[in-house]
């Protein structure tokens, strides 16, 4: 995140950003490469917001350390409000997933935090710093937010890549050579100028294959099923996440969601805490299905709690008095159920294998819903199956009678 604002998605849903944030992503503690894959946003928490994280079982948390912040003037470094967090998180078990990133003024002549230092040094020196600081508490570094967006980063992909990336994978690197470097946290975007395909081409093909080891992206949707449908298929002549990682030939990779969400504040567009925790639900149980073909190792939700002024989108699963919105029991419940992020069946109860006992087989007519409308015939089963649609993109079968 960075200023506080509004960005219209390609879909229309309004983004809330925080001011001078930047958002780094890092875990806590050994052991954390299999954690469950439960995370979410909390820019810099306090410790009765963290107190709410353990409650409900999240593990992960995503942190934000800004440049401009932690060092105002060259060389001189205030570590206190993040001494804090770490200590805070460590206290309760929680993994912090980090993002490096923001400029300060002395760093590029007076320019924006978006704007990239003049002198790498300046960059490489306070990434070396922070990782050696949290050696021993963070395992996991991203480096800057969002890079396609000139809100938060004025640059081309070559300029991410020569002036932030690669840079700073060799600084993390060799300030703890046991730590992972996450990247490129890019905004799925699909206008020509914030194509978040083309950037991810450009980085990872420009040398950022080598500097990354866990890929992170963002994306919001309304839509849940649009959601993996982008994920996994892509729509018309927008490829999904998952083709632009397979041509890459990083596909292998670990693959974090570090932003998604939805906000609860215009009942007119359907943003209610109602249908934030429906979508919390349909989230967390498609991203399990056994079925998936890109397989979410982490998802870290935007956000823990409301930002309490008037005007920014409220995206929080806690409202601003800390009071608890329904998705905050979804999630919890939901955690609580599956506490290892084990991958789960697909819940349809429609086949195309005869029902063994009683009752017998049973014919079934399915209509998908998707566009193009898809339509499949099937036997009562026992066992659940998915249906392919003509794009590719598996969806379950739902709603059939149990008799």
């Amino acid at each position: 995140m960075a200023p506080r604002g509004r960005i219209e998605g390609r879909n229309g849903m309004k983004r809330r950003f925080g001011t001078s944030i930047l958002l780094v992503v890092a875990c806590i503690g050994a052991g954390v490469a299999h954690a469950a894959p439960y995370g979410i946003n909390t820019h810099l928490p306090d410790e009765g917001v963290l107190d709410k994280v353990q409650a409900a079982g999240i593990g992960s948390i995503r942190v934000d350390f800004n440049w401009f912040a932690i060092e105002p003037s060259r060389g001189v470094y205030d570590w206190s409000a993040y001494d804090r967090v770490v200590a805070a998180a460590r206290d309760r078990g929680l993994s912090i997933f980090a993002t490096l990133a923001y400029t300060p003024g002395w760093a590029n002549g007076g320019r924006p935090q978006s704007h990239p230092p003049d002198d790498v040094r300046d960059w490489t020196d306070f990434v070396a710093t922070a990782v050696t600081r949290y050696r021993d508490e963070i395992t996991f570094w991203g480096l800057w937010n969002e890079p396609n967006l000139d809100h938060f980063f004025e640059g081309t992909p070559q300029d991410y890549l020569d002036k932030i990336l690669l840079p700073g994978a060799e600084a993390i690197r060799g300030a703890n050579p046991s730590a992972r470097v996450l990247g490129p946290e890019l905004a799925h975007l699909n206008s020509l100028e914030h194509n978040w395909a083309l950037w991810m081409d450009a980085i990872f093909q420009g040398g950022g294959k080598g500097a990354i080891d866990i890929v992170t992206h963002h994306i919001y949707r309304d839509d849940v099923e649009e959601l993996f449908r982008n994920l996994e298929v892509g729509e018309g002549v927008y490829p999904s996440v998952l083709q632009v990682l397979e041509r890459n030939g990083v596909a292998d990779k670990p693959f974090w969601l570090t932003e998604t969400g939805w906000p609860t504040d215009d009942p007119e567009a359907g943003e209610t805490p109602e249908q934030q925790a429906e979508n919390y639900e349909a989230f967390l149980t498609e991203m399990l299905y056994d079925s998936r073909k890109l397989r979410i190792d982490r998802v870290f939700f935007y956000e823990i709690i409301d930002d309490p002024t008037p005007e920014v989108p409220k995206w929080g699963i806690l409202h601003a008095d800390r009071t608890e919105k329904p998705a905050y029991g979804v999630y919890r419940r939901f955690i609580a159920e599956h506490p290892d992020g084990d991958p789960i069946e697909d819940p349809s109860t429609c086949g195309v294998l005869p029902r063994v006992g009683g009752g017998g087989p049973r014919l079934a007519l399915f209509l998908s819903l998707l566009s193009p409308l898809s339509l499949a015939w099937g036997w009562r089963a026992a066992s659940p199956v998915s249906h392919t649609h003509r794009e590719g993109w598996q969806r379950p079968f739902r709603g059939c009678p149990d008799s």
